[in-house]
């Protein structure tokens, strides 16, 4: 279905009613509606004014469209604020994020809670059984403007219990972090804060237990709406995720929900669609199921630093792309642009308020043909985790290694052999796949392994893969700890250099950043050699004797994995440019 994000609250004199007359004509059937509105449904503390949503639902009524009303506690007022002025977070410096903008606010603040209850309990007791109720949505973005890491005193004592609820002993926590090294040492959980700013590198091992403990707080934040939003409603809860963002564990958080939510927004002037392919892609792998795009882009945004002009022409293959990918409800941000606050530049379905309904975007709008494909069936995946994001952003051999980007650029090259992905997570059936990547797996959890062993199709592993255990030490009895039958080699050393070629039965490859010191191994094939660089004449690409497992211990550039994939997978490249999606035999382009 199609859908729009509305704010009939940041207008004078707007005609609800004529405005949903206007989305029904034009074939809108979705209106999302209040995750910005807490400061006009209570104007001051106690004193309830939700006249907008009323009528907003009325308009629904008549015209038989519904609504997904969300949650509006990523915005708290100002009178909640100057009220309790510690609910606002604080960064590594302890300098405090003043009101102004939005979400402005500290997870794990009990005075916030307190306030956001009360706000959602009402909501939910007077819209809750609504018939023209779709969804309800929680919060918006958690995490957005750089919000998922809070470092003030309250975080501080959370945080505290939370490392003391998993590691039980201070001992085990000292050993765990590797505390005495720089004379770290702990003697009660109480005396350990948030990782603030300091003169020198952090410890490793804290920072990833508080990038978990971050999400948790989230996960937290969220339980304390659904819990009451159950209480009073049987309608569907979501929340929107974003693109390309990695900071909170979606994995995890995502089964709070009923279905995924997602806000697809081209992030730079000059990406490519694969890029809005791979994130699509994601966001269904994360239940398996079609999912909603919450917010999707009607052409020029206002927050990057070269806002680029789209036609009225993009909405279709913007839309067409989301649906081929498995988004079965598409919702365009938003319906009417408005000329005052922070997102003034940020366009919309209606920027003429004097012919509203002939303006040419949401004209393009009521042209669309909804629902037109059905996600194909995936024929390769690549394992990702949030953790191994998380340890690589953490610390480094190199530190501006970009896990995600390098991770994209198998996902490309696999659309362009014309292979359809699914992502993995933990616990995923590998069955339906021919082919699977493992790109960069610094820590190779157990559960990974355990299904590797009875996967048919061929799997590729890359440098770095096993390098550290679970609690980001690194596993010097052996590298790589892969654990893979038919995969057991031994890596002396490894480390950065700028690149160097290899020798592939006579083809000429280039690696670059990374190489590894891999004694000849006994049990495998080598496929390639190093041509020059320090390891002139050792192994570079190794791959065991039924050539189903493949080891690459260098970072690829794009054209050499292009090649190498297409060989060894006896594929063509179907294009260099753009996405093409094979649907049915028929090639569709997606191209801005």
């Amino acid at each position: 279905m199609l859908g729009v994000a509305y704010y009939p609250e940041q207008f004078e004199n707007v005609n609800i009613s004529k405005d949903f007359s206007i989305m029904k004509s034009k074939g809108i059937e979705i209106v999302r509606i209040g995750e910005f509105m807490w400061s006009d449904l209570e104007k001051s503390e106690g004193t309830y004014d939700f006249s907008i949503i009323d009528e907003c639902f009325r308009a629904a009524e008549v015209t038989g469209i519904k609504l997904i009303l969300c949650t509006p506690t990523a915005t708290p007022p100002s009178w909640l604020v100057r009220k309790h002025v510690d609910i606002l977070q604080k960064d590594d410096r302890g300098i405090k994020k003043e009101f102004g903008s939005r979400r402005n606010y500290c997870y794990n603040s009990l005075e916030y809670r307190y306030y956001c209850e009360k706000i959602v309990k009402e909501l939910a007791s007077e819209y809750g059984k609504n018939k023209n109720l779709f969804a309800w949505q929680i919060d918006n973005e958690f995490g957005c403007e750089g919000t998922v890491f809070c470092y003030c005193e309250k975080c501080d004592t959370v945080f505290g219990e939370y490392l003391k609820n998993k590691y039980e002993k201070i001992e085990i926590l000292n050993k765990a972090w590797g505390s005495s090294f720089w004379s770290q040492k702990y003697m009660d959980f109480k005396h350990i804060k948030t990782p603030k700013y300091t003169s020198a590198a952090k410890n490793p091992h804290q920072m990833l237990d508080y990038y978990y403990f971050c999400t948790d707080s989230i996960k937290s934040f969220a339980d304390i709406q659904i819990r009451i939003i159950r209480d009073y409603s049987r309608v569907p809860l979501t929340h929107n995720f974003m693109v390309n963002f990695f900071d909170i564990d979606y994995s995890s958080l995502k089964d709070k929900f009923d279905f995924i939510s997602y806000d697809n927004y081209i992030q730079t002037p000059d990406s490519d669609p694969l890029d809005v392919a791979f994130n699509l892609d994601l966001m269904w792998s994360l239940m398996r199921k079609e999912f909603t795009v919450m917010e999707q882009q009607p052409g020029r945004v206002n927050w990057q630093d070269k806002n680029r002009y789209y036609g009225s022409d993009v909405l279709m293959p913007m839309y067409e792309q989301a649906d081929i990918h498995g988004a079965e409800n598409v919702l365009f941000f938003r319906y009417r642009m408005n000329p005052k606050g922070a997102e003034q530049w940020h366009n919309a379905l209606i920027n003429d308020y004097e012919n509203p309904e002939n303006n040419s975007r949401i004209v393009s709008v009521g042209k669309m043909q909804k629902n037109k494909f059905k996600r194909p069936k995936g024929n390769a995946a690549i394992f990702f985790d949030y953790r191994n994001y998380s340890i690589h952003k953490i610390n480094g051999v190199i530190n501006d290694f970009d896990y995600v980007g390098e991770m994209k650029r198998f996902y490309n090259t696999l659309r362009k052999l014309g292979f359809f992905i699914d992502f993995i997570f933990e616990g995923i059936n590998l069955s339906q796949y021919d082919v699977l990547i493992i790109p960069y797996s610094i820590f190779m959890n157990e559960n990974l392994r355990n299904a590797l062993h009875d996967f048919k199709g061929k799997i590729f592993f890359t440098c770095m893969s096993g390098l550290k255990n679970a609690d980001n030490s690194l596993s010097l009895d052996k590298f790589p700890d892969l654990k893979v039958d038919g995969m057991s080699f031994k890596i002396n050393d490894f480390g950065y250099f700028p690149q160097g070629e290899l020798d592939f039965g006579g083809d000429k490859l280039l690696g670059t950043k990374w190489i590894e010191e891999i004694e000849e191994p006994k049990d495998l094939k080598v496929l390639a050699r190093w041509s020059d660089n320090p390891l002139k004449g050792m192994p570079a690409i190794l791959c065991d004797e039924n050539e189903k497992l493949f080891y690459i211990s260098t970072i690829l550039d794009i054209k050499s994995l292009e090649h190498l994939l297409a060989k060894i997978l006896k594929k063509e490249i179907l294009f260099e440019e753009k996405e093409t999606i094979l649907y049915e035999g028929e090639k569709i382009f997606i191209d801005y």
